[in-house]
């Protein structure tokens, strides 16, 4: 590049010149002619050079074709330093040109690059809040049959899968059976029991005695996959197992969809996660019913300790109720038909009656448990307030934990003792060695723990057990 415009400016200059000097040699020549003419000679070499050699104003237009060579030069040379800066100007423009179609291309690329790292992003999103749906419906519902088909659609709906289904071993670990499901062909499935032998049956029972998950990206060319006639549209299937923190398998996550090569890294890790709240929330429930069946066993267990102590109480206190009436109260031992007391017992509810004169009855309750009737009485005719209600529950309710506590602080003694008295009996019993001395003393303590009584004790002889047996 700078090699041509030197060339550009010495050949210009040159035939800049060579013109001017040639247009200048005209002069002189004309000249001469005309000086000859005037001199009314010949025109000939000789006359031409008499003239230029008399004439001193011939001398100065000799000078033409060097003044007028000189200043065309100069002009050739200004020409020259125009096309150079055309030419750099020219490169200039090339160079700009190439700048703004690589920017163009640059930011082409970026803009491409921005839209794929928002669409990533997206995804990922929709992803993560997927997640967290799946997430709410588990911290949200507790029962196991109200999860499992929450579950399922969460994913289809935000994965875009057209079947998801969540299988559970079941309890002898034989059968994957199908227990949730969003698509009309897995309730056609859940309508019939749809199970799977494990370690037997397509893509789920291999993961069912596997524990590994198994991805069909291909139905087609996979020989696991089993064809389905309730989900004939499946053409790529993935199966995850639900595991529980020692690692057994607890089920299966079934995600079938209707595109090929449905399945990439981002979703299997996603779907994976997704996996593992879902193991941790059948753990959980299962956890969680089970709690509560033994809340309600050991409820009924303590509700019929509590009606059975009761009775235990009042039978060996020989007392069934008192009754104040002004301020005088008195302890009756034969339970009384109290007004309503039928009423109260079915419903739980206090009843009352109004005439000429008021009568309440109120159930007694410990911890949801009627153990006992609280009735008021009036000469006057009246109507209970709220607050007065209110203040004689209060009053009967920690009267009967306060009763309650002294009953069962009194069979701990009972039973402390009894422990007591049978460790001491024990402890001499087992102080002899020969066996005369310890049926002696056995007897011995048992009449000192049973004052009054005869005791007898008396050891089978083997012809009694002969006669026995015979």
């Amino acid at each position: 590049m700078n090699k041509k415009p030197d060339r550009l400016e010495i050949s210009e200059t040159l035939r800049y010149a060579l013109f001017g000097a040639l247009f200048g040699a005209m002069f002189p020549l004309v000249g001469s002619v005309a000086r000859v003419l005037l001199l009314k000679q010949a025109i000939s070499i000789t006359s031409l050079y008499q003239a230029q050699s008399t004439d001193p104003l011939l001398w100065v237009v000799d000078t033409a074709p060097l003044v007028l060579g000189l200043f065309a030069a100069y002009a050739g040379y200004k020409q020259d330093q125009v096309a150079k800066v055309n030419e750099e100007l020219h490169q200039r423009e090339i160079q700009l040109e190439n700048n703004q179609a690589t920017l163009e291309r640059r930011v082409s690329e970026r803009t491409a690059e921005l839209e794929t790292a928002n669409q990533y992003n997206e995804q990922r999103a929709k992803q993560f809040e997927s997640i967290t749906q799946v997430s709410r419906v588990i911290n949200q519902t507790q029962n196991l049959q109200d999860i499992l088909p929450q579950i399922t659609q969460v994913i289809s709906q935000q994965f875009g899968y057209y079947h998801v289904g969540i299988f559970l071993i079941d309890a002898r670990g034989d059968y994957a059976v199908l227990s949730a499901a969003n698509s009309e062909g897995g309730q056609r499935m859940l309508d019939r029991s749809h199970k799977l032998r494990v370690g037997q049956v397509g893509i789920v029972g291999y993961v069912a005695e596997s524990a590994k998950a198994r991805i069909a990206l291909d139905t087609g060319e996979d020989a696991i996959y089993f064809n389905n006639p309730d989900l004939l549209e499946t053409r790529s299937e993935m199966a995850l197992p639900l595991l529980q923190t020692d690692g057994r398998i607890i089920g299966i996550l079934d995600i079938q969809s209707v595109e090929a090569d449905a399945f990439n890294r981002e979703n299997i890790e996603i779907l994976t996660a997704l996996a593992d709240q879902v193991s941790v929330s059948i753990s959980n429930s299962r956890l969680y019913e089970e709690t509560q069946k033994n809340l309600i066993e050991a409820e009924m267990l303590y509700r019929r300790d509590l009606q059975s102590g009761w009775k235990k109480f009042t039978r060996t206190q020989r007392i069934a109720g008192i009754r104040r009436t002004g301020i005088k109260a008195s302890i009756y031992t034969d339970p009384i038909d109290l007004p309503g007391a039928d009423e109260v017992t079915r419903s739980g509810s206090a009843y009352s009656l109004h005439d000429k004169k008021s009568q309440t009855t109120i159930p007694v309750k410990l911890r949801g448990e009627t153990i006992g009737m609280l009735s008021v009485k009036t000469d006057e005719e009246r109507k209970w307030t709220r607050d007065e209600m209110d203040i004689v529950t209060a009053i009967v309710e920690r009267a009967a934990l306060s009763i309650e506590n002294a009953r069962l602080l009194a069979e701990s003694r009972k039973i402390a003792e009894k422990e007591r008295i049978v460790s001491e009996i024990s402890a001499k019993v087992s102080s002899y060695t020969n066996r005369d001395n310890i049926l002696q003393a056995a007897v011995t303590e048992i009449g000192r723990a049973l004052p009054g009584a005869e005791v007898i004790l008396q050891i089978q002889s083997n012809s009694q057990n002969d006669a026995n047996t015979r």
